[in-house]
């Protein structure tokens, strides 16, 4: 019953953050003409962002081989506790001029300002450590996942960065929200 109200109150954080998030980025930057940053990820790699799909690839590869582990799902949670802490303060534009201001699914989901740091980075790099997979699969998966990221202009290059950092502390710390 412990891990429900832990998990039901940290799911309720995060969507009002969400929800925040997109809200005040609409209301901000929708107003604003200049809302364009120097990103040298997005400076050096092609521009996919027609596709942004693309960087959920790897994390749906990877859910049937961590669903059911518990120390994933702790260590992703304290990630999504501290991605709702980081994505309201500083909102930045959208990474790229063509995507159109939409609230996502709710206002929840796919939203375009929530962008320190990666969810997506967070998850696959979690997903490798959790996995303990061999240094090869582990380097070829997460430098793969911040290239697809980075490409289609999903997250700037700090938020990929900040992504591994925050998941490599997170895994080290060995906090355990569902025992």
């Amino acid at each position: 019953m412990r891990n429900f109200g832990v998990a039901a109150i940290s799911g309720g954080f995060i969507i009002m953050s969400q929800y925040g998030t997109n809200r005040i980025g609409n209301w901000y930057y929708d107003e604003c003409k200049n809302n364009k940053l120097f990103d040298i990820g997005h400076k050096i790699l092609p521009h996919i962002s027609s596709i942004p799909w693309l960087s959920d690839i790897l994390i749906f590869v990877l859910f049937p081989f961590i669903y059911k582990n518990k120390q994933f799902w702790s260590e992703i949670l304290s990630v999504l506790i501290l991605r709702a802490l980081t994505i309201i303060p500083t909102i930045l534009p959208k990474c790229h001029h063509e995507q159109k201001s939409c609230d996502g699914i709710l206002g929840i989901i796919n939203g375009q300002y929530d962008k320190i740091f990666s969810g997506h980075m967070s998850y696959v790099f979690i997903a490798t450590r959790v996995l303990k997979l061999n240094k090869l699969q582990f380097y070829t998966l997460n430098i793969l996942q911040a290239l697809i990221i980075l490409s289609t202009r999903t997250h700037y290059t700090v938020d990929v960065i900040l992504g591994i950092i925050i998941s490599e502390l997170i895994h080290r710390s060995k906090i355990f929200i569902f025992k």
